[in-house]
């Protein structure tokens, strides 16, 4: 059986980094996680270590240069020099479903693992602007979901209009605004045509041993996992790596923006784009040298469920996709099941349901 380990970044907030072991929440297992401490506040690395101790899961102190890359990057070390064959990556603020944990551990277990799964169509809680009132409310989201023709090319333009207006109500120069706003576009354009589908961002959060050779690219405060996503894929894309995404229907892992993190604080909530020239600049060199590939999409993840699998999402309130089964009478059923599931299990599922009540 491979060895698979749950490992969790964390740097200042000790009720997230909680919520990875609570029944409301991941409910993992201490002894099925490590948590990797990379902070520069020596007091939340003793408030965090305290807690790690009392509820008895293992813990590293890392040195920290307040980027995420390297917070990142050391979890990467720490797994390379264990003996755990699998890792999940999950950032302390985020969280994974009950129903992601058993979907990385059964992976782990398969009979051809993956050396990488990314996120796609990924699901959050967001603060989301209502634009007049200037409050935020947080909201379940799609946060990286975008229709990128209707933004670029089309009428949607109510991201850009609201934008202009918080920007315009705040005093900044207009020229100011428009800068960013060619920014946006620029960063749009750029996923439009190198990441998958209808999204702008995928979080990577399984690897191998082989996939975890590849590190983040320091250089960059925001944008460094995009910029290590197009590095992964080119491997897969080469054959070097088995390299596939995961439909969040239902969500394995939720992604949790509703307090100050770092992309909020550089980004001063959105307001300034200008990460987005570094991050141009340095994908730009990779496109040189041959490791982007324009409307190449990555293979989607199959998992095999037993029969009568219910994902528990932490009531998040995401359903699966619906699948056409043709029955012997002729007629198409729809079985509603996890957008991963693979055809053997949509059918198992599919008798079970029609074998209740006989």
């Amino acid at each position: 059986m491979n060895k698979l380990k749950f490992y969790i970044l964390t740097s200042k907030d000790i009720e997230k980094l909680k919520r990875h072991f609570s029944p409301d929440y991941t409910n993992l297992e201490p002894k099925d996680a490590i948590v990797v401490i990379n902070t520069k506040s020596d007091e939340y690395a003793e408030v965090a270590s305290l807690y790690c101790s009392e509820i008895g899961v293992e813990f590293y102190i890392t040195e920290s240069n307040g980027t995420p890359a390297r917070g990142k990057n050391t979890v990467l070390k720490l797994f390379r020099e264990s003996d755990n064959d699998y890792m999940v990556q999950i950032d302390g603020d985020d969280y994974l479903t009950p129903h992601g944990v058993w979907v990385y551990k059964n992976l782990a277990n398969s009979n051809t693992p993956p050396d990488a799964v990314f996120l796609w169509r990924q699901k959050g809680l967001v603060r989301e602007w209502w634009k007049k009132s200037n409050k935020y409310t947080v909201v379940n989201s799609d946060p990286f979901c975008i229709d990128f023709e209707d933004l670029l090319y089309g009428s949607d333009q109510e991201f850009l209009d609201a934008y202009r207006e918080a920007a315009l109500e705040a005093g900044r120069p207009s020229g100011d605004i428009e800068f960013h706003i060619q920014n946006t576009k620029m960063f749009w354009e750029f996923q439009y045509k190198y990441c998958e589908p209808l999204t702008q961002h995928c979080r990577l959060t399984f690897l191998s041993k082989k996939s975890a050779e590849i590190e983040f690219p320091e250089e960059v405060v925001v944008g460094e996992d995009t910029l290590h996503y197009y590095i992964i894929k080119n491997e897969q894309k080469k054959g070097n790596l088995k390299v596939f995404r995961n439909t969040e229907y239902p969500p394995t892992y939720i992604y949790d923006q509703t307090v100050e993190g770092t992309v909020v604080l550089e980004t001063r909530g959105g307001q300034d784009t200008s990460w987005i020239l570094k991050f141009i600049e340095c994908a730009n060199k990779l496109k040189k040298n041959g490791v982007l590939h324009e409307g190449y999409q990555l293979p989607d993840l199959i998992v095999d469920y037993p029969e009568g699998y219910i994902a528990d999402d932490c009531g998040y309130g995401s359903d699966g996709v619906f699948f056409d089964i043709l029955d012997p009478s002729g007629e198409i059923n729809k079985v509603e099941f996890p957008a991963n599931a693979s055809s053997d299990s949509v059918l198992l599922e599919y008798n079970r349901i029609q074998n209740i009540g006989k």
